[in-house]
């Protein structure tokens, strides 16, 4: 790919929605009313996977489109995510793309 907007490319070439998941603790997808040792437990990829398999498990019921077909994106530290993501949760993604730079 030599565009930055790759992922937007593809998905209107195929006819597909693309949604952007905010990790939890950034933004406004905070979990925990504090940032407390004990809440920060909650804060690492483990958790990270497992929203992403309840998301696209919700999000798949509320279309109602069970032969839907995910493609999982990400770059970098998300790049990563996506590679754990495939490895734990097979049945969930279809295809992954990810991209990692290494110094």
């Amino acid at each position: 790919p030599t565009s930055r907007l790759f992922t937007l490319e593809i998905a209107k070439e195929l006819n597909a929605k693309v949604i952007l998941l905010e990790h939890r603790f950034y933004g406004v997808s905070q979990p925990c009313k504090d940032w407390s040792l004990e809440s920060l437990r909650l804060l690492n990829h483990h958790q990270a996977l497992a929203d992403i398999a309840n998301f696209i498990e919700e999000k798949t019921k509320e279309m109602k489109y069970p032969d839907r077909k995910w493609l999982i994106v990400g770059g970098s530290y998300a790049g990563a995510l996506v590679a754990w993501f495939k490895s734990k949760y097979p049945h969930l993604a279809d295809v992954v793309y990810l991209s990692l730079i290494h110094n």
